[in-house]
């Protein structure tokens, strides 16, 4: 059974970092192990914190799995087709490194691209559907 991540940080924490953080969204056939594959492919020097974070060179943080939860999608305004979410946060050592947010970005929309989500990467920007290419098995 996957980890997800919820009962540890609580509803309010996880909706709060669900509508704050750039987000990512998945169907219900994407699995965390694919999730980790495509990050590892990102960052090879990814570590994890705990069972539901990722930090990535300590700049970017991966929080996730969450699993659906009505009243927390509604609290995130999550698309409610989509069961699976992550959040991308900055890391301790954000600020101290030449990486822009722009990389964050970019990672989000490219996790969607590859395992057919969709993204929001700042909480004033609309849903991006990231469909261009189909899921990619690697």
């Amino acid at each position: 059974m996957e980890a997800m991540l919820l009962d540890r940080l609580g509803t309010r924490a996880v909706a709060r970092m669900l509508r704050r953080q750039p987000v990512l969204v998945f169907p219900p056939g994407v699995t965390a192990a694919q999730v980790e594959g495509f990050v590892a492919r990102w960052s090879p020097d990814r570590d994890r914190l705990a069972e539901t974070v990722l930090a990535l060179g300590k700049v970017f943080e991966v929080h996730g799995p969450v699993g659906y939860n009505e009243a927390l999608w509604r609290r995130a305004d999550l698309p409610p087709e989509f069961p699976h979410a992550y959040a991308v946060a900055l890391g301790p050592d954000a600020y101290l490194s030449p990486i822009s947010d722009w990389t964050r970005y970019d990672l989000v929309r490219g996790l969607a691209r590859r395992l057919g989500g969709r993204c929001r990467v700042r909480p004033d920007k609309p849903w991006e559907i990231r469909t261009a290419n189909p899921p990619v098995r690697w």
